[in-house]
């Protein structure tokens, strides 16, 4: 909120400056000679009606960019699971104008017109018909999302070999959009000078979807680890039990040359991460057997990052058991927390310093233009 007063006293004291800034001809004289000569811009230049409208636009722009501003920083995405209930396939039959079919062409074209003389006018309206008197769709149905699968023939009279491999119960992963209010803090919560001086290499937060409905979890920081993709078909598999019956997502960072503050980092680096997280950091220096794990969420049950990072602790060995491990442990133990639980911080947040730096530019630039046009047409 002291940025937007900041911003709100530029166009407050703009008209004071402005007689340092823009001279205005006095003539007042009884000769025809016009002389410069520094005048106040608003008893001179500019009236008092003007200059308000001035303050009035710009104060308007001051506060639309500043709330533009925390909206950025407070929007975000967040990861949602679930696992396929149904598959399909649709034949559906085309007709003229339909609009419900993938291969279409413009048909029966004619010459319209309106108007008369100079003011005459003709376009063309073509109707849309269909290569096919019928197509196939192929759907997979989630417990929290819908997707069609894109066919190998126009038609679609060839099965898809993905929608082949799509069963039952497999799981999915979609991402929504949220506000964080976490996130607009995050500095002030996380910030720690000690660890963002002592690590600098950070994996990137797995949020990008690929092959519909899939994002791996499973992160390896200077880990060779010859199946990660059974380790992110078994994070998967947790998240799909957790994720719609308990709102969780499992991340598990698997690292070596770490210390466990290194989590701290993380979380700093994540910029809190996202309030249904479940984020393991796991150190190996011979996989499958680990060293230690460490564990950071933000569930309501407190207990809840101790017991799961407990419960690994006491195995040692990346199998089975590891992950069934954080599947019971998150199933009985985690809670999300609702994000309406950290509205308070919404009274820290403040635009990006790019979003000030540019509303700036923008209201004296206005403030400038305003005031050339404001004494020419006077």
């Amino acid at each position: 909120m002291n940025y937007l007063l900041l911003l709100l006293l530029i166009p407050l004291l703009y008209p004071f400056a402005a007689r340092y800034i823009f001279p205005v001809k006095d003539i007042s004289s009884d000769n025809d000679d016009y002389y410069w000569k520094s005048k106040f811009v608003i008893r001179k230049g500019i009236t008092w009606k003007e200059s308000f409208i001035m303050m009035a636009i710009t104060s308007a722009v001051a506060i639309i960019f500043y709330y533009t501003g925390r909206y950025i920083e407070t929007y975000d995405r967040e990861v949602i699971n679930g696992e396929v209930v149904k598959k399909y396939v649709e034949t559906r039959h085309c007709y003229t104008n339909c609009g419900c079919c993938r291969n279409s062409y413009p048909c029966h074209c004619r010459t319209r017109c309106s108007g008369s003389g100079k003011s005459r006018s003709c376009y063309i309206v073509c109707d849309t018909c269909y290569a096919y008197s019928w197509e196939k769709y192929y759907h997979v149905d989630a417990n929290i999302s819908r997707y069609e699968i894109n066919v190998i023939d126009p038609q679609g009279i060839n099965t898809p070999p993905r929608y082949d491999r799509v069963k039952i119960g497999d799981p999915v992963t979609e991402t929504t959009s949220c506000t964080n209010y976490v996130k607009g803090a995050a500095h002030s919560l996380f910030h720690k000078e000690n660890l963002t001086t002592k690590y600098t290499a950070f994996p990137e937060y797995p949020i990008e979807v690929y092959d519909y409905y899939k994002i791996d979890r499973a992160i390896s920081l200077d880990v060779n680890i010859s199946n990660i993709n059974y380790l992110n078909d078994k994070i998967a598999d947790i998240n799909k039990n957790i994720g719609f019956k308990k709102h969780g997502n499992v991340i598990n960072v698997f690292a070596n040359k770490v210390e466990p503050d290194y989590i701290y980092a993380l979380q700093a680096n994540w910029k809190g991460a996202k309030k249904n997280d479940i984020v393991i950091l796991t150190h190996i220096t011979n996989y499958p057997n680990y060293d230690w794990v460490q564990v950071f969420s933000w569930s309501k049950n407190e207990l809840f990052n101790v017991q799961l990072r407990d419960g690994l602790n006491n195995h040692k060995v990346v199998d089975d058991k590891y992950f069934d491990i954080i599947l019971h442990t998150s199933m009985k133990q985690f809670e999300r927390k609702e994000m309406k639980e950290y509205e308070y911080l919404k009274y820290e947040i403040e635009p990006p310093t790019w979003i000030m730096w540019l509303t700036i530019i923008i209201i004296v630039g206005a403030m400038i233009f305003m005031t050339i046009k404001f004494k020419e047409d006077n």
